[in-house]
């Protein structure tokens, strides 16, 4: 009776052994990790001063809460190179790293920051590497020079270049057409064919070359303007005084200068100047030597580029 009684207990006291054995021996379950990214950057949106809360946060969240796990966030240099920025430990199977809005002056950055979260190998538990998020932070006073420059649409912005014609509904037109996304008639090209690439580009009207034959008809049937007001509009936003290209606005004509010479020799006085006036002024003034000073100066009344005031 005694032997059988210690065979049962021999037998239990076995299968217990084995039992712990193989719970000793069984493989803890791997840990995986995932990264998200919370707050109103999320989904990489623009951090803007004044409409954006400072909650911005990468986090890692992993399966289990044992074992705890270490983790850097890492930004990227100027060099391409990653810099350690902060590090922390797992706590109940997650670790968060916030990403500031503002530095060290407490001002709202400016600028893209890149940044990604490396989480540590742990036993057999790997190490995780998050993707590169990447960042935009706008400060207000960046914002408020955006919507300035939205307001004149580009170069040839009437705004921008301070030009009126006093009437605010013209002005309107105007502004409409500085803007690169209104669009007007389609068959601009059918009626006046190249000539619409000077009136319609993506900063307005291409005033250098756009003279003021070629803008009125346009003008009229494009813009549905009365003759008057397309005569207006471009005085106030043409060329100077509504001339057209290569022309001086000075008064000559045919490229001449308008301080009264003719044949492209300008006057003083009266008095035309010629090569035989020019030497005589240079013997005057004790120069020798004059041969340079008359060709520079007939070769420049000859391009119609010397002029007297």
């Amino acid at each position: 009776m005694r032997t059988m009684k210690t065979l049962v207990i021999s037998a239990v006291a076995v299968l217990g052994l084995l039992a712990t054995t193989q719970v000793a021996n069984a493989a803890p379950k791997k840990q995986t990790v995932k990264f998200s990214v919370t707050g109103d950057c999320k989904g990489e949106e623009e951090m803007i001063e004044g409409e954006s809360d400072d909650n911005c946060k990468i986090v890692a969240t992993i399966s289990s809460a044992s074992p705890s796990r270490s983790a850097v966030l890492e930004q990227l240099n100027d060099d391409d190179e990653w810099d350690e920025a902060a590090k922390a430990k797992s706590k109940s199977g997650k670790v968060s790293f916030k990403i500031d809005a503002t530095d060290e002056d407490d001002l709202w950055l400016d600028g893209d920051f890149t940044f990604r979260v490396v989480v540590a190998k742990s036993g057999s538990n790997k190490a995780y590497t998050s993707k590169e998020y990447t960042f935009t932070f706008t400060p207000a006073e960046s914002t408020d020079e955006d919507e300035d420059e939205d307001s004149g649409s580009g170069e040839a912005s009437s705004k921008q270049k301070s030009k009126s014609t006093g009437d605010k509904k013209l002005d309107a037109v105007m502004d409409k057409m500085d803007d690169k996304n209104t669009t007007f008639d389609d068959n601009c090209e059918k009626s006046f064919g190249a000539d619409c690439k000077l009136m319609f580009t993506s900063t307005g009207p291409n005033w250098a070359k756009l003279s003021a034959t070629k803008w009125q008809p346009m003008c009229e049937k494009l813009l549905k303007q009365s003759a008057d007001n397309c005569k207006k509009m471009y005085g106030s936003f043409g060329p100077p005084s509504g001339g057209s290209n290569n022309q001086p606005s000075s008064g000559g004509s045919g490229g001449q200068p308008s301080s009264g010479g003719s044949n492209n020799q300008p006057s003083s006085g009266g008095v035309a100047i010629t090569a035989e006036s020019i030497k005589k002024a240079c013997t005057t003034a004790g120069i020798e030597d004059c041969t340079a000073i008359v060709k520079l100066m007939m070769d420049a009344m000859a391009a119609g580029n010397f002029f007297i005031e």
